[in-house]
């Protein structure tokens, strides 16, 4: 595996040629539509050890056999073929992919109102758990935002363990009344039981860090009457919340400071020091401001194409960046852009293995492709029982 960094001159073939690798891979590694490149932009570059062409009558589960593979793992290599079983006829498949393992690793999807169909399809083989963010917590209890049925059939068909997802709309304030803590979990657990959920995933954002005492409550509250269901718990913490909240709970997704390597590095060591990392997941972003708004990582390469900029990266934050100019009612403005890079990533992804974490968790409608092809080559991925 390497990181192609685009420079001047530099095709989508003359790469390919260049690394002996497919165009169609590398398309399919970095989630491109076009051959088009943005110089700047960097690219991740899968060798695979064995490929083939699919010949009439080979099915998924016949070339696994075959080659003495998983299905999940051919999936992973392939994001192409968007988690689907059907081939079809001369596609090239890679079935097995060179790769020194730094640790065993768990993903975490979150899938929000909205979320496509092509990717939830194409994230699935890379994940454990899924959180589908399908109902909110307001003055008068848990109300469903929309109906999970048929994500929550596509991660069952797919053996994933399944998460009834809900955020808080009243800023933490129904954390204030052990009453309403107590109606709030029974109403959940009564939805996500009648749903067929496999456990519940508690957000109460900036809520569990203004009353984090109340906070850690309402989680021992819902741990003891979860386990009395045979469900699981999983709850979101930042770095301020109280170790108390990971330690409550089955697996926690924890959001950093991923500015730079040194800021991750910190933040991730300071919260394993404190708290048991093996149930915690580190939040990779997908999305990034843009100016009083924000915008998915891949849109803003996008726009960086469109708008013939070139990427720059800043060698001690590891952050990609651009410039745009941006027109709204007769005026211009001008905005600076960035994100985490590859390069980034990978640093944050090590971190994690060497400081005992548990894995990754995404918003699975906008984390590029990429970094979920870097993750599942650095990484075994984790097989969980269903509870």
């Amino acid at each position: 595996m390497q990181i192609h960094t685009v420079k001047e001159g530099d095709c989508l073939y003359s790469i390919a040629r260049k690394y002996e690798v497919p165009v169609t891979k590398i398309l399919a590694d970095n989630d491109l539509c076009t051959d088009r490149l943005t110089i700047g932009d960097e690219l991740i570059i899968m060798t695979p050890t064995r490929t083939l062409s699919v010949r009439g009558g080979d099915t998924l589960d016949g070339i696994c056999k075959r080659f003495g593979v998983k299905e999940r793992d051919v999936l992973a290599l392939n994001p192409s073929l968007m988690g689907k079983r059907k081939l079809r006829p001369g596609q090239i498949l890679t079935v097995k992919q060179k790769s020194s393992y730094i640790g065993v690793g768990s993903a975490v999807g979150i899938a929000e109102k909205g979320c496509r169909y092509e990717n939830l399809t194409r994230t699935l083989p890379y994940l454990t758990y899924l959180i589908i963010n399908s109902a909110v917590i307001d003055n008068g209890g848990v109300s469903y935002t929309y109906n999970p049925e048929k994500n929550l059939d596509m991660a069952k068909g797919d053996k994933k363990i399944t998460l009834f997802g809900i955020r808080d709309n009243t800023d933490g304030e129904f954390l204030l009344s052990e009453a309403t803590r107590e109606k709030i979990i029974d109403e959940a657990i009564s939805l996500a039981k009648d749903a067929g959920f496999c456990g519940i995933a508690i957000s109460a954002g900036e809520g569990g860090e203004k009353y984090p005492t109340e906070f850690c409550d309402f989680l021992l509250l819902c741990r003891k009457k979860l386990i009395g269901c045979d469900m699981i718990l999983f709850t979101e913490i930042f770095p301020s919340t109280p170790t108390d909240a990971s330690e409550i709970s089955d697996g926690a997704i924890l959001h950093i400071d991923s500015s730079s390597p040194e800021k991750a590095k910190e933040h991730l060591k300071n919260f394993s020091d404190k708290a048991e990392s093996s149930k915690v997941f580190i939040k990779l972003d997908s999305s990034i401001p843009l100016g009083d708004g924000e915008i998915s990582i891949s849109d803003a390469k996008e726009l960086c194409y469109r708008c013939g900029s070139r990427l720059s990266l800043d060698k001690n934050s590891l952050q990609s960046g651009f410039e745009y100019t941006r027109y709204r009612n007769g005026a211009s403005e001008k905005i600076d852009i960035s994100f985490p890079s590859l390069k980034l990533i990978k640093a944050e992804l090590e971190a994690l293995c060497e400081l005992g974490f548990m894995g990754i968790g995404f918003d699975v409608d906008n984390l590029p492709i990429s970094n979920l092809v870097l993750f599942g080559y650095l990484f075994a991925r984790a097989d969980y029982s269903l509870p």
